[in-house]
């Protein structure tokens, strides 16, 4: 979505509060501003050309275009552009990160055993149940830091 192009569309839109006036015995939806009195000053047609849908449906969607109106577009895309400002005040802040790296002859493992990693070590364990759990936390508590040093 290009936000830049919208909300420069949206400035060169008519602006205010937009209504939707609804008469679904006419099949006339339009959009207007409050100082209209021909209620149809925004957007006048009869509905969605091709669309087959409801006129409860086209007065809901009558009712959705005259809340997205300019300002409100506008609101939205700001409140954008100063949430990913501060995202990116939040990462320079932050600086560069180093990427994870696991050493030559190392491997991340889980904390805690997977059910497939269990079912592995049972299987080389002639059928000893619970034996593989304690073992994998064992070793994993006496695994030392990468680099020798002791966790």
């Amino acid at each position: 979505m290009n936000t830049q192009q919208l909300k420069e569309l949206a400035q060169r839109a008519t602006g205010g509060v937009w209504r939707a006036f609804i008469n679904e015995k006419a099949n006339v939806f339009s959009i207007h501003t409050p100082e209209d009195q021909r209620c149809g000053d925004i957007i006048d047609w009869m509905g969605f050309d091709g669309v087959d849908c409801s006129k409860k449906q086209k007065a809901r969607n009558a009712r959705f275009i005259a809340a997205s109106n300019p300002d409100t577009v506008i609101a939205l895309i700001e409140r954008l552009e100063a949430a990913e400002a501060e995202l990116a005040r939040r990462d320079a802040a932050l600086g560069p990160q180093p990427a994870a790296s696991t050493p030559d002859g190392w491997k991340l493992v889980p904390l805690e055993p997977h059910w497939s990693m269990i079912d592995a070590a049972i299987k080389h364990h002639e059928g000893e149940a619970f034996l593989p759990v304690s073992l994998y936390k064992a070793m994993l508590a006496a695994t030392p830091a990468p680099g020798g040093v002791d966790a």
